[in-house]
């Protein structure tokens, strides 16, 4: 003789384990339970368990033995009942004062030194970026662990980083991979707010941009150009400013005497005289120019182009045009 299976709206216990446990799983994982929460949940549990315990299963009379769906029901009360037990321990823990709930970042902050419990700086800040290879150092007022803080870190675009001990409450966190140049990277720390014996979660972050290749944008006169005057100057714009002295990269031939300026990204040559009419000049910036100490921000082969100034018969020809422009007198002033 099998036994009818109760549906759990046939038992207001089991239909109240069934309600409790669900909301204890989604209340769970998305924020830490109240205390009305946890009570309730203790109550339903608890009523479970007693209705359990008072309701006796016998076998029938007329059986000479117990049937398997005896046998079943007792195997299902008894999971049931260890089931609940765990689940009452569980709550009435988690009420016990003093008792957090386990964080994924480790990372503990009083609220009331939030503002300062964490800095993050760039190892080296370059013109238009920092060093995509140095990293950034990490200064913490609050406990921290090395392992604490990589499981917590993070860079978008995704990058691994690594964690090592700097000096007393700073770290060093390393790319483990080269960061892509000229690109903006949000570098987050999750961490947990302590307030009134509860943890909020709570993230820190920061934003930084990579340094983009050095090279040169713009030139004056432009590469290949004729007719430039003779007394121009020779500009050069580059991606960064913040580059060295150029005598010993700087070359022009036919060589021409003149002095340097720098004007943010442009530097300038001037020449001390004006250029010599109809001739073909070549501009060269050696290897190796740039930004001191960064072989990273240089250029990587020599920068090399040419351009032909005014010739003499064409300097002759716009003079004279000039002259037209402004003695001729317009033909309808002629009387």
């Amino acid at each position: 003789m099998s036994l009818p299976r109760r549906h759990p709206s046939e038992d207001p216990a089991l239909e109240g384990m069934v309600r409790s446990m669900d909301e204890f799983a989604r209340q769970n994982d998305a924020e830490h339970l109240s205390e009305t929460s946890k009570a309730k949940h203790r109550a339903d549990l608890l009523a479970l368990a007693s209705s359990m315990s008072s309701s006796s299963i016998t076998p029938p009379s007329s059986s000479p033995a117990p049937s398997k769906a005896f046998w079943s029901k007792r195997a299902f009360v008894f999971a049931s009942a260890v089931a609940v037990v765990v689940l009452v321990v569980n709550l009435t823990l988690s009420a016990l004062p003093g008792r957090r709930t386990q964080t994924v970042a480790q990372l503990l902050v009083p609220s009331a030194q939030s503002a300062e419990a964490f800095t993050l700086e760039p190892v080296q800040a370059l013109p238009g970026g920092i060093d995509a290879r140095a990293g950034w150092t990490l200064t913490t007022t609050v406990p921290a662990s090395r392992e604490a803080i990589e499981k917590a870190i993070r860079l978008e675009p995704p990058v691994p980083v690594r964690v090592e001990k700097a000096e007393k409450d700073s770290w060093r966190v390393i790319p483990e991979e080269g960061l892509a140049p000229n690109t903006v990277y949000k570098i987050t720390l999750a961490t947990a707010l302590v307030e009134s014996d509860q943890e909020i979660p709570y993230e820190y972050s920061w934003v930084n941009q990579t340094v983009g290749t050095f090279r040169a944008e713009a030139f004056t006169p432009g590469p290949g150009v004729s007719g430039v005057p003779v007394s121009s100057g020779i500009e050069i714009t580059f991606s960064h400013d913040g580059f060295v002295e150029p005598t010993g990269f700087f070359s022009i031939s036919p060589q021409v005497d003149g002095r340097f300026e720098t004007r943010g990204r442009a530097l300038v040559f001037l020449p001390n005289k004006p250029l010599a009419p109809g001739k073909v000049f070549t501009v060269t910036l050696k290897k190796g120019f740039g930004i001191a100490n960064n072989p990273e921000m240089q250029l990587k082969e020599d920068l090399v182009y040419g351009f032909q100034t005014n010739t003499r018969e064409a300097m002759d020809e716009g003079r004279l045009l000039e002259m037209t422009d402004l003695y001729l007198p317009d033909r309808k002033s002629v009387v």
